[in-house]
């Protein structure tokens, strides 16, 4: 990624121009700045709000359809967001999050019925942990 010099260029006026001239010179400059300015933050705003839509469209299809490549998107686009320095709007799909939590409420109540099943899904839950641990201490060397 380039870096912007944090050296200002001088503005030097037309030789030979006169006052007036100089001064509207300057005037038409930082206008052109300004209006330069404008146009990029319309630009990162809509850039944004594209962002987001694409966010919450990708997290509720990741709650629908409860897959890996679902989530991934969802996460990407987490990912973005939070390097631009943003908050992801989870407020936005407070509905999903609330369905989702329905949805593990009910498939857990029928898992705890079935003892095989509820073992099975205990070993699952444990090797996740264990699995966080070697990774976390891994990175740590």
């Amino acid at each position: 990624m380039k870096r912007r010099s944090k050296v200002k260029p001088e503005v030097k006026p037309r030789p030979s121009a006169s006052d007036d001239e100089t001064g509207q010179y300057i005037r038409n400059i930082w206008l052109s700045k300004i209006g330069s300015e404008r146009v990029d933050r319309a630009a990162r705003y809509v850039q944004r709000g594209r962002l987001m839509a694409r966010w919450q469209t990708a997290f509720r299809a990741f709650a629908q359809k409860l897959n890996d490549q679902a989530r991934q998107d969802y996460q990407d686009m987490e990912s973005e967001i939070e390097l631009r320095g943003l908050e992801v709007p989870v407020e936005l799909v407070k509905d999903a999050i609330d369905e989702l939590e329905a949805r593990f409420q009910r498939a857990w109540k029928q898992v705890q019925l079935d003892p095989e099943k509820l073992k099975q899904a205990k070993e699952a839950i444990a090797g996740n942990f264990w699995a966080f641990i070697a990774k976390r201490d891994r990175s740590k060397n």
